[in-house]
């Protein structure tokens, strides 16, 4: 058996899959198979996770306007424009992990193993996030009261409509500690269709929404183990800074809000 790769690398990482995992010979190929495949098996899904996610939004922008007094207002932004496979829909093909992060996220679950790698016989099973998107709130706040309301979505949507639209969907499991992720915090859910299909919901604020494109280039030089400088001053420590001072001017707008929607 061909020595595991302590650092990422696609081609060392690929051979080494290749020869310690054989029914799983010429994974590279075969990964992006399995990711057009999953591209035409998924159509159904994604329109029934649409419609739960807008009726979400629907009602927790009602929710938020009675409880904030119009205060720290604003519309959630739900991705159903992305669930179009168009052919000039680039948003559609960005659902789908890629198959180069597939293998990296595969050379991170097998790293401590000697056995029952990670691999295409398991993949769904090991790797949740293979079709994921995102909903976008005002406030961080905002993003745990929609998280709230969709771990208990089927006491808020209406039977006629869970049967009529959403029948595919056994069920939605919410995170409901918000976690850091690429220098973020989300609040994560996985929605389980039927089909055993599992799509990841990140619910994050707009805020964080800008911050993820430029915190997302140092997240992948310290999970890939690159060269990381550390030092006062440097890019990345400023990020980093930068990152717990948005975070708390959110908690801080949060707070604000709730005390002036108290009574006086």
């Amino acid at each position: 058996m061909s020595e595991f790769p302590q650092a990422f690398a696609k081609d060392l990482y690929v051979s080494w899959h290749n020869k310690s995992v054989p029914e799983d010979t010429d994974i590279a190929t075969r990964l992006d198979d399995v990711r057009l495949e999953l591209k035409k098996s998924s159509l159904s899904s994604l329109a029934a996770l649409s419609q739960l996610l807008t009726q979400i939004k629907v009602f927790t922008e009602k929710e938020c306007k009675v409880r904030f007094k119009g205060i720290s207002q604003g519309q959630f932004s739900v991705p159903t424009a992305q669930f179009s496979p168009q052919p000039n829909n680039k948003g559609f093909d960005l659902l789908f992990k890629s198959s180069d992060s597939i293998l990296e996220k595969l050379w991170r679950k097998n790293l401590k193993r000697s056995a029952n790698y990670a691999g295409l016989s398991n993949l769904g099973s090991e790797i949740t996030d293979l079709v994921r998107t995102s909903v976008v709130a005002p406030t961080l706040g905002h993003a745990r009261l929609f998280a709230e309301r969709l771990e208990n979505w089927v006491d808020i949507v209406d039977a006629p409509d869970i049967e009529q639209h959403l029948v595919e969907i056994e069920r939605v499991e919410v995170d409901m500690e918000a976690k850091l992720a690429s220098g973020y915090f989300a609040y994560h859910s996985n929605v389980h269709l039927k089909s055993g299909l599992c799509i990841e919901v990140q619910i994050y604020s707009q805020l964080s929404e800008a911050w993820r494109s430029i915190s997302h280039r140092l997240y992948e030089t310290t999970r890939l183990k690159e060269g990381l400088v550390t030092g006062a001053g440097s890019a990345e420590a400023r990020l980093v800074s930068l990152g717990h001072l948005l975070h708390l001017a959110e908690c801080e707008l949060d707070r604000l809000a709730i005390d002036f929607t108290k009574p006086r």
